[in-house]
Parts: structure tokens; C-alpha cells; sequence
């Protein structure tokens, strides 16, 4: 499982992993944590968590770490194409402090009536409108199939 940061991009390729859960497609998994400061950030709609400029459509779901609970869940929302942003304004990311984990899926066909894609590239982003980390985000890790 790689680790999803706040104010860091990450990119990945689902291709060659198993689908564990969703729409059929492989799965990535990042873990990321909700401090009190985040937290805030996201119940005033500051959260966000992007797909934008991902090579094809993508569903996203967050998980409470602990009770495997879905915390939000979308596709082809907010703003950006086939892409995915959860939270924001519009939809705020309601997540208390702790522990969560960030299912990134590809879904989509990238040409209209042509068979469904269900592998390849994508960028995630973890930002908030109304906070700056103290520190600079750390490279990318590595996701992993569950």
C-alpha cells in the first residue's frame, strides 16, 4: 500500500493488478491520515482528493481504516472530465482525524462505444484550499494490490 501526503501528487499504472473491489478493474490502495488541522480543512470543503489529469476515467472510494466504512466514493465528478475530485465545496469531505485508505480504480472506455479499459495510468492529489504544509511533501511511494 503506498502512502497518499497532503500537498503531494502521485502517479501509477494499474496495469498488471488484481481487481479487489469496485467496478472490475485493478485496484491501488494509498493510506493517508486526517490530523486535526486537515480535518478542519476539509468540514469548511478545502479537502480534496484528484484524479485530474489521469490518462482515463477513474473511481475513487476512502475507506475509514479502521472500520472499512466508505467515507466518500465517486467518478466523473468535480469538475474535471472523466476524472475524479472528491470533497471541495460542492461536495466537502467530511472526514474526522485518522486513518484512511484511498481506493484508486480505472473505469472507462477513452473512445465512446469501445470496450471498457480497466487498466493504465493515472495522478492523485491530496490538497486542501485552506492549509499549508510545514514541510515539504516527500516523493511518491509505491502502491500495491491488496
Amino acid at each position: 500500500m503506498g502512502v497518499l501526503s497532503l500537498g503531494e501528487s502521485v502517479t501509477g499504472d494499474t496495469t498488471g493488478f488484481d481487481s479487489v473491489a469496485g467496478m472490475g478493474g485493478p485496484d491501488h490502495f494509498y493510506a493517508f491520515h486526517v490530523s486535526e488541522e486537515m480535518s478542519a480543512c476539509a468540514m469548511a470543503g478545502g479537502l480534496e482528493i484528484s484524479s485530474c489529469g489521469s490518462e482515463y476515467t477513474t473511481w475513487m472510494n476512502v475507506y475509514g481504516l479502521a472500520t472499512g466504512t466508505v467515507m466518500a466514493t465517486g467518478h466523473e465528478s468535480g469538475g474535471c472530465g472523466d476524472m475524479t475530485v472528491l470533497g471541495g465545496s460542492d461536495a466537502p469531505l467530511n472526514l474526522e482525524p485518522g486513518s484512511y485508505v484511498l481506493q484508486v480504480e480505472i473505469f472507462g472506455s477513452g473512445c465512446g462505444g469501445c470496450s471498457p479499459i480497466y487498466a493504465g495510468s493515472y495522478t492523485i492529489s491530496l490538497t486542501c484550499n485552506h492549509f499549508t504544509p510545514s514541510v515539504s511533501p516527500t516523493s511518491s511511494s509505491s502502491p500495491t494490490a491488496v
